[in-house]
């Protein structure tokens, strides 16, 4: 909630703070302590452990002798991190009993919940009121002693102190309250709730974004205590530097970490972790609310009348309680693979610092690399060299210098222990490369026949051709051989370009061999003039014998790449399709012609459904029927011998593919 000006808050305070100094409880006697004695010193952060999925992990060690408290103070925002990952370790026996902390609401709701609530009072009269009926006692200005149970507060309206009616015995007593030098309430349990809502108040104006968690713990003896807990932190950062010196590399890494936690570092083991294990917020430092159904209101008729309503569970229910943030997610331990920063870190909150992580030398080599992806024609000054640090080396900016003069920026990819990189920092603007690029149509490869199935494999070539020149158009070299992958001896003094070739999907480089390759890139070495960079990619097509295409089917037949067997066998179906179809055209004739038959006479009898039999034209009819039967009598015999003759003809075919293997 918004509060006034913090002046006027102070002088009020202490008005409040005199009218109730007669009972006035100490901080120490609200905080209930196993012993009774006081909390043990803040324990020393031994150790944090920094992810790179936006959270710390610390460790704090400490001493403590049988029963004792141990305090932390936690940013508020850090309240639900810290609650549930929370772990206490007494390495000798003991026990953590409990811990106690602020609840996470409001000031207003907390201040509500004391008898005297001083979130709306602005004045002593509104406190006043609130006492209402409870004994009080003190002295006016002018040093006059009164006592007696408040019974009235009234304000005037150009008076905004008001006055008080106070009743002793049969009297009352009516006093300016501007007149009051101080006031004591008797009711020591209202005093001491006012006492608790000054000292919540005092704590919320000092620092409202603080919590202190009291961790009380039982055991015997002296022992020792390790608190773990988990804190929302900023991911720490890696920059290199690279000096390159007479084929060496000089390869310096830093670690950028940053202390927003409330804590300071002193002395301090730092660990700082390059994988990130899944990690999540779960909001559970507010107080959360079931949201209970009202039952109906009772009817008090007569002992017949039926129960209410069962109200539902008071027990809390995950299923009604508000959800977690969207944020919220599975949350996995993994073990990282990082860096232990071999001496301890003193760093004060609120503070950054630069860690070295990598020093070291490395063998190095120079070289030219060209990426048509990213470079228009220029290659660029790179060097290659491999880690050979223990551990993986994070991503990160990288600063390259040439001796004692800076060359250019790079970002070092993440780089395993013993991986080789490339690193371009700088155009080379005194080469030029350009390319080309021809793709061929598809050739037939190969033809095999199994179980009906014909497969072709047909072959594609893309052709790729990086040249390469000085500025002006001058080069010397000659070119590497196309297809044959080998390349005559260069005349000239051009340097070696790596070539990182993008690679498309379904194809492969057959020519020149790679130097490297990944899944989208092949590293060619550009030693000369001119690289024809040759890939290929195998497109395999079915077809069914026995119901593919007769044009293509002979196309295949008389491809001479083929070998003989495989053209006499495709010859072989051609020759025994034609003889199938040539019976199956048979008789689909034979068929139609039948089919015409029996429509036309069935239009000769409709019309001679309505002739007299004795007329010229009924008779010429029967005529017509009679001779259509005897063609029908010969149909039915060719058709019968067409189809025994297309059966046959498509067994043999049948029977043919069955033994074809090749």
């Amino acid at each position: 909630m918004q509060y006034r000006s913090s002046i006027r808050r102070l002088l009020f305070l202490g008005v409040v703070t005199a009218m109730v100094c007669a009972v006035t409880l100490s901080a120490a006697a609200q905080t209930s302590f196993p012993t009774g004695d006081s909390p043990s010193p803040a324990p020393h952060l031994s150790r944090v452990s920094i992810f790179t999925s936006g959270v710390g992990e610390f460790f704090h060690e400490t001493t403590v002798r049988d029963n004792d408290v141990i305090r932390l103070t936690i940013p508020q925002d850090q309240m639900s991190d810290v609650l549930r990952s929370l772990t206490v370790l007494d390495a000798d026996g003991g026990t953590p009993y409990q811990v106690d902390y602020a609840a996470g609401e409001s000031l207003q709701k907390r201040l509500q919940r004391f008898r005297v609530d001083l979130s709306g009072v602005d004045s002593l009269a509104d406190l006043i009121r609130q006492v209402r009926g409870s004994q009080v006692s003190g002295r006016t200005v002018s040093g006059e002693r009164f006592s007696g149970r408040v019974t009235a507060v009234s304000t005037r309206e150009h008076d905004a102190s008001g006055s008080v009616v106070l009743a002793g015995g049969r009297s009352l007593q009516r006093l300016s309250i501007g007149e009051i030098a101080d006031i004591t309430v008797d009711d020591e349990e209202i005093s001491g709730d006012i006492s608790r809502a000054l000292e919540l108040l005092a704590d919320f104006s000092e620092s409202s974004q603080i919590r202190t968690l009291e961790i009380q713990l039982r055991g015997s003896g002296e022992r020792r205590i390790g608190i773990r807990y988990l804190l929302e932190m900023p991911v720490w950062k890696t920059t290199y530097r690279a000096v390159l010196e007479d084929g060496d590399v000089v390869f310096q890494g830093w670690a950028h970490v940053d202390n927003t936690s409330p804590v300071d570092w002193e002395e301090t083991t730092v660990h700082l972790i390059s994988s990130a294990p899944d990690t999540a917020f779960f909001d559970v430092y507010p107080p959360r609310y079931v949201d209970r159904h009202r039952g109906p209101r009772p009817v008090y008729e007569s002992a017949s009348t039926p129960s209410p309503t069962p109200m539902r569970s008071m027990a809390f229910d995950s299923a009604a309680a508000p959800a977690p943030a969207e944020r919220a997610t599975t949350e996995q331990r993994v073990s990282g693979v990082g860096f232990a920063i071999s001496e301890p870190v003193t760093l004060p909150r609120g503070q950054s610092a630069m860690i070295p992580i990598v020093n070291g030398r490395f063998s190095a080599e120079p070289v030219r690399s060209f990426d048509p992806r990213r470079d228009d024609v220029n290659p660029r000054l790179a060097f290659a060299f491999a880690n050979e640090v223990d551990v993986r080396l994070p991503e990160g900016p990288l600063t390259i210098y040439d001796g004692d003069r800076y060359v250019g920026d790079a970002v070092l990819p993440v780089t395993p222990a013993g991986a080789e990189r490339t690193i371009p920092y700088a155009r080379d603007l005194e080469l030029v490369i350009t390319r080309e690029q021809d793709q061929s149509p598809q050739e037939l490869r190969t033809v095999r026949i199994a179980a009906g199935t014909l497969v072709a494999e047909r072959r594609e070539r893309l052709e790729t051709r990086y040249s390469l020149e000085r500025d002006g158009g001058s080069s010397d070299g000659a070119e590497v051989g196309r297809g044959s992958g080998s390349s005559r001896a260069a005349s000239g003094t051009l340097p070696s370009v790596r070539v990182s070739h993008p690679r498309r999907r379904g194809w492969d480089v057959v020519s020149p061999r790679p130097l490297d390759t990944t899944p989208e890139t092949a590293v060619i070495a550009l030693a000369s003039s001119a690289t024809t960079v040759i890939e290929e990619q195998v497109l395999e097509q079915q077809y069914t014998l026995t119901e593919m295409d007769r044009d293509l089917l002979v196309e295949f037949s008389s491809n001479r790449l083929l070998a003989p067997r495989v053209r006499r066998i495709i010859q072989n179906i051609v020759e025994l399709r034609d003889q199938l179809n040539t019976f199956r055209t048979e008789r689909r004739a034979l068929e139609k012609r039948q089919d015409e038959i029996f429509r036309d006479q069935e239009r000769i009898r409709g019309n001679m459904e309505n002739l007299d039999r004795d007329s010229a034209l009924y008779r010429r009819y029967v005529s017509q029927l009679d001779s259509q039967e005897n063609d029908l009598r010969f149909i039915r015999s060719d058709l019968e011998e067409a189809r025994e003759e297309e059966e046959e003809a498509q067994a043999a075919l049948n029977a043919y593919l069955t033994t074809l293997d090749s």
